[in-house]
């Protein structure tokens, strides 16, 4: 356990972690009715759940790392804190129980070192994932929107801590946790699906991640390619082909090729191959350029092609065009902010 001499009034209060183990089973630092002036935690090893917890004037954590540092229950207005260097770990800022919300608003954690990654999740949103995935969420319903409304301040304020240091991987992921908890905090399914695919998919983690845009470009493209594949081995007709020369232009002597097995017998591969040419060139089509989407094909077929949606085609073609201008925005916006 954390080691050190606690006084109240004017006198100073060093705790210092006991051996290099540091504080394995937590820690309630309780001033009752008087007030710590200063109160000093130096380096804590691998320390957890420490807990603050009454009047507390100047509070200096230098140093270490310390799981679930809970400062919610500080009670009084004029309360300094200052965290330089310690590594937080899903640390208890602001809750819709903080005594005194002040505390967490003017606390000084802009060196502290937070993680971009589950480590840096406030212990507030564990604790609702619990409820939320238990039979209490129906009967609690009302008190979890409340606590996500406090956890979502939480994590936008420190979004602006973070942007105000020009730290914004950690900004941008502060930010980002905010989002995720407004979607888990809807009570419509279809609503936080909805909101889960445009923002976390379309938009790559709202804009944070190329390499998420680029993974849903690519699942939507094969969805799609198996779509038009079932089409086809149902016989319905999506899409014509017709070769064109090198410089793109079509071959007048050629007949276009309707794409379907219909009766010429089932060969899967290459006519899977068919369809995810096609699924492409609309997602291409849509997001980029009629020449250059064709560019790209004319490298992948031989004698080049161009594809022309037919049928049902055109409606799935429709909606892949929509998807594929959106993907592409979303990825010049993503890159525009996070080349900043």
């Amino acid at each position: 356990m954390l080691t050190g001499s606690l006084q109240m009034g004017l006198n100073l209060a060093e705790i210092a972690p006991e051996g290099a183990a540091g504080n394995k089973g937590g820690d309630s630092i309780y001033t009752g009715t008087d007030t710590i002036q200063q109160l000093t935690i130096k380096s804590p090893q691998n320390s957890k759940s420490i807990k603050l917890i009454g009047n507390f004037k100047n509070i200096l954590i230098e140093g270490g790392e310390i799981s679930n540092l809970d400062i919610t229950k500080i009670t009084n207005d004029e309360c300094n804190i200052n965290i330089v260097t310690t590594h937080l770990i899903n640390p208890q800022l602001f809750t819709f129980e903080s005594v005194n919300p002040y505390v967490f608003l003017s606390a000084d954690i802009s060196n502290a070192y937070f993680a971009t990654n589950s480590n840096s999740i406030l212990s507030e949103e564990l604790q609702l994932d619990e409820i939320n995935s238990n039979p209490s969420f129906k009967t609690k319903r009302e008190e979890i929107k409340k606590r996500f409304t406090y956890l979502i301040t939480a994590y936008y304020h420190l979004s602006k801590i973070f942007i105000n240091q020009k730290k914004y991987d950690l900004a941008d992921y502060f930010d980002y946790r905010a989002k995720i908890c407004e979607r888990k905090s809807f009570d419509s399914k279809i609503k936080k699906a909805w909101y889960w695919f445009y923002n976390e998919k379309l938009r790559g983690d709202y804009g944070t991640s190329l390499i998420q845009i680029m993974w849903t470009f690519l699942t939507i493209g094969f969805v799609f390619s198996v779509i038009y594949f079932l089409l086809g081995v149902l016989k319905f007709a999506f899409c014509y082909s017709v070769k064109v020369n090198n410089s793109g232009e079509d071959i007048e002597e050629e007949r276009p090729e309707i794409k379907s097995l219909g009766k010429k017998g089932i060969n899967f591969i290459p006519f899977y191959f068919e369809c995810l040419l096609f699924s492409f060139s609309q997602m291409l089509l849509g997001g980029i350029t009629k020449d250059f989407a064709r560019d790209i094909f004319r490298f992948l077929v031989h004698p080049p092609k161009r594809y022309v949606a037919i049928g049902v085609g055109k409606f799935l073609g429709i909606i892949q065009y929509i998807l594929g201008i959106l993907i592409l925005f979303f990825f010049i916006s993503a890159f525009i902010r996070m080349s900043h």
